[in-house]
């Protein structure tokens, strides 16, 4: 298991995993669409027709987080296809949580004091989906997370 930290440094969330950064996070201003930072890789979170975000590489469609917006959450679709990937919320658990097809949690966002603390449960996970869940959980809660980690 890996854990990572994310805090909020002049308006761009860093994301670490000890001291090493791992990835980076910049909303836009309305805190919808965002770039992502890995380790190698640049990606775009867009906003796509539907409404639902779109994560690019290079201009390449990625994914969609096609959102259940009856029970929160959102399912990871590529070409019109689920992944079987899916970010959501647990009842009576804290945080966003990355599942597999056997609704196994692979990563876990959970809110720490005035930030984040991410642990990735299977050491495989891609960065791209690390990621992905840190974006999805920042941006659920863009408002509430962006005033609390401002200290405002």
């Amino acid at each position: 298991m890996r854990n990572l930290t994310v805090k909020l440094e002049d308006n761009t969330f860093v994301v670490r995993e000890e001291t090493a950064r791992y990835g980076l996070i910049i909303f836009d201003q309305n805190n919808l669409e965002a770039t992502i930072h890995t380790r190698h890789k640049v990606l775009q979170v867009i906003q796509g027709a539907d409404k639902n975000m779109v994560l690019t590489e290079n201009g390449t469609h990625l994914f969609t987080f096609a959102f259940d917006h009856v029970w929160g959450g959102a399912e990871l679709v590529s070409n019109g296809v689920d992944t079987g990937l899916d970010i959501k919320g647990r009842w009576f658990k804290p945080g966003t949580r990355l599942t597999d097809a056997q609704d196994e949690d692979m990563v876990v966002a959970v809110k720490s004091g005035n930030g984040l603390t991410v642990s990735v449960l299977h050491e495989d996970t891609d960065d791209t989906l690390v990621m992905a869940t840190i974006y999805y959980h920042l941006y659920a809660s863009a408002g509430k997370m962006r005033a609390v980690m401002m200290g405002v």
